[in-house]
């Protein structure tokens, strides 16, 4: 009778089941990583989209820098004509003329805008230069209505001039400024510039308007940020732009680069390795062809009588046979040329496939 013992049931480490690997636990998340990223910089992006441009009151400039763009009226309507006061001109002001404006320089960069500004009428610009600098007010109001962003401005002076028969107390001009323009850090100041262009050009020295205006990608036409003006595409555009500035992305740039490049840079080294292979091949070639150009004749060799110590065969008056020198071992011309050229060639130089020594000279049997 055979007593069996019954041994407690032994737990085996989980196993997954064969033809399956468990998932990537480091692509699973480098996955959630980019996911989370992702969904941050659009929340952040909703979060920073400015507020549409809110309606601004005219405001006084004191001597100040500012840039700004030309008046956008046909030459035809450029003469000035009187009108009542236009917009929301401050309390006991007088009449207002049209001013028009001829740009002598705008100089546009990434981030801002900047014109000089004269009058179109000579008797405005002498207006101006027989003036004091400190009796003009300049008033400065910025407008977004009617799609492209402006700036009104305001001249008065105490001294009434008689425009056309009428007398005005200020001028009056709308200039108008490329999308993204931060109307409200505008600014203006006096400068003094020449003029050589008719009928400007004989009044000397001008006194002219300096404008300038930062610029912000982010706004649109209409104040509003660059996704309200190109849609869904722009909102997506700016929140990837958005992602790709944010801190965690640039720490996992790294492991993306490598992960993206890792098949290119094989590839590339398998390239780099047969060329190197391939050039090797050729320079080995064309050195035994500079020596069979210039063979030493010699009176014998080793194992010319004997077969060849590549193929074996036996050597015959049809077959080219030369001597390696200095080891003087003799073998077919072809045998060695097809040795030279495989890719399991043990040397750089040219060698003897018996002796192994380096082959400096090809030799000629006589007779051969």
């Amino acid at each position: 009778m055979i007593a069996t013992t019954m041994l407690p049931h032994a737990r085996l480490p989980f196993q997954p089941p064969r033809g399956r690997r468990p998932p990537n636990g480091g692509w699973w998340r480098l996955l959630c990583t980019l996911v989370v990223s992702v969904v941050g910089g659009l929340l952040l992006q909703l979060l920073w989209l400015p507020a549409p441009l809110a309606a601004s009151e005219w405001r006084e400039v004191a001597d100040a820098p500012a840039d700004l763009a030309g008046d956008s009226r046909k030459p035809n309507d450029q003469e000035e004509t009187l009108g009542s006061n236009q917009g929301a001109e401050p309390s006991g002001a007088g009449r207002l003329a049209s001013l028009g404006l001829l740009e002598l320089q705008e100089d546009t960069v990434p981030w801002k805008v900047v014109k000089v500004l004269v009058p179109l009428s000579p008797q405005v610009a002498k207006w101006w230069i027989d003036s004091e600098q400190g009796e003009f007010t300049i008033k400065m109001k910025p407008c977004s209505t009617g799609g492209e962003p402006h700036v009104h401005l305001q001249v008065w002076a105490p001294k009434p001039i008689d425009l056309a028969g009428k007398r005005v107390d200020g001028l009056h001009a709308i200039v108008y400024l490329p999308p993204g323009t931060v109307l409200e850090e505008c600014h203006m100041k006096w400068v003094q510039v020449s003029v050589d262009v008719e009928p400007l050009a004989g009044l000397g020295p001008l006194r002219a308007l300096h404008l300038s205006c930062p610029v912000s990608p982010r706004r649109g036409a209409n104040g509003a940020g660059i996704a309200g003006r190109g849609g869904f595409g722009g909102f997506m555009a700016l929140a990837v732009f958005t992602w790709l500035l944010l801190p965690w992305p640039m720490l996992l740039l790294p492991t993306i680069i490598y992960s993206a490049a890792r098949p290119a840079a094989l590839g590339a080294g398998l390239c780099v390795a047969r060329l190197a292979a391939y050039l090797r091949r050729r320079r080995r070639l064309w050195r035994l062809t500079v020596m069979g150009r210039r063979k030493v004749p010699i009176d014998g060799a080793f194992g010319a009588d004997e077969p060849c110590c590549i193929c074996f065969g036996e050597t015959s008056q049809e077959e080219a046979i030369i001597a390696l020198l200095p080891c003087r071992h003799a073998l077919h011309l072809q045998c060695y040329r097809s040795w030279v050229c495989t890719d399991s060639y043990p040397s750089r130089d040219l060698i003897c496939p018996l002796c192994r020594r380096r082959v400096t000279a090809v030799g000629k049997l006589d007779g051969s």
